[in-house]
């Protein structure tokens, strides 16, 4: 749900039990059938139960605002970096012109990067560094 949204709705600009997000809401705030009969009277709304009940799992222990409650997931975690990269880093960033290799920023962007054929020695990663570094980070006098 758009952060804007729901703000509109906590001050009272929209109104949410006509909004689409009502049965959302209603799962969220753990809303009981005569809670929302009194919210809006001659709505059919199906409340569902926990899908699990057991001790410890996420469905009986999370809170209805709870963030997981709400929809929100953690991100991805990100991809391993590759060995092959990591001696890359250690082996060249050493030098002056490829320093940069060195920034987690760089790491992360090419560990990231969709191969057919992964990159598999140290000189291989160099090259693919060397090959994007101008389009990422243009020397100065090209920014301008």
């Amino acid at each position: 749900m758009d952060p804007t949204y729901l703000s509109q709705m906590v001050n009272g600009k929209v109104n949410w039990v006509n909004s689409s997000y009502f049965p959302a809401l209603v799962t969220a705030l753990g809303l009981k059938a005569e809670q929302v009969r009194e919210l809006k009277p001659g709505v059919f709304i199906e409340i569902p139960a926990p899908t699990s009940t057991r001790p410890g799992s996420p469905a009986s222990t999370a809170h209805p605002l709870s963030a997981g409650a709400q929809g929100y997931r953690a991100p991805p975690a990100e991809p391993p970096i590759p060995d092959a990269l990591r001696e890359a880093v250690e082996t060249f960033g050493q030098q002056p012109e490829f320093a940069p290799l060195r920034e987690p920023r760089w790491v992360r962007y090419l560990a990231n990067i969709p191969f057919r054929r992964t990159p598999a020695t140290p000189g291989e990663w160099l090259a693919v560094y060397v090959s994007r570094r101008d389009e990422v980070d243009p020397p100065e006098s090209e920014r301008d």
